[in-house]
């Protein structure tokens, strides 16, 4: 593998990388992978459908969320646009993506002027996005079964936006809960 198909990215580049981790974007296969670079331990390691993965760069670099025309140019944007984005602070900053953005906007406008005529018009626009964005092959699920530590939100009819998932601090078991106890009563 080249360096040409990965893009590095950290803390500095993504609000959703933890300090001190690394994402690394294969664009040739889709495979995304969180690891710790002082160890080079993997963290978390997924495989995107085509139309996932473009809609994942598109929410990566959007952080307050991207709208469904953005994700919309995310699924139908080439593999060099999306090397734009990655390499971008955000989507605002790639005039290309802009453009195709508000293509896609006209687009729905177009979908929704027609809703009496074609009540499902605007759904059917959107099917693809919602499809690549929370479905069982989309990125809220691999992100889950993968262990990314995301979710993705939806932004009331807007489009979505991603998120790190809250984290749980794990219950103490009973062998935790034993030696608390022997360490406080040995003192």
């Amino acid at each position: 593998m080249t360096d040409q198909k990965l893009i590095h990215l950290t803390t500095d580049d993504l609000r959703i990388i933890p300090p001190g981790q690394r994402l690394v974007l294969n664009l040739e296969e889709h495979i995304v992978t969180l690891f710790w670079p002082e160890t080079e331990k993997i963290l978390a390691q997924g495989r995107f459908p085509p139309a996932a993965f473009g809609s994942l760069v598109v929410l990566l670099k959007a952080p307050r969320g991207a709208s469904y025309a953005e994700l919309l140019a995310g699924l139908h944007c080439s593999g060099e646009i999306l090397r734009q984005i990655l390499a971008a602070r955000t989507i605002d900053d790639v005039p290309e993506f802009q453009q195709l953005a508000s293509h896609w906007q006209d687009h729905l406008a177009e979908a929704t002027s027609k809703l009496d005529e074609d009540p499902e018009a605007l759904e059917r626009e959107l099917k693809p996005v919602r499809w690549a964005v929370k479905e069982k092959r989309g990125i809220q699920a691999i992100a889950r079964k993968n262990g990314f530590g995301w979710r993705v939100r939806g932004l009331s009819r807007k489009g979505y936006v991603l998120l790190r998932a809250p984290t749980t601090t794990p219950a103490p078991t009973e062998a935790h809960v034993s030696l608390t106890a022997s360490k406080t009563t040995a003192r």
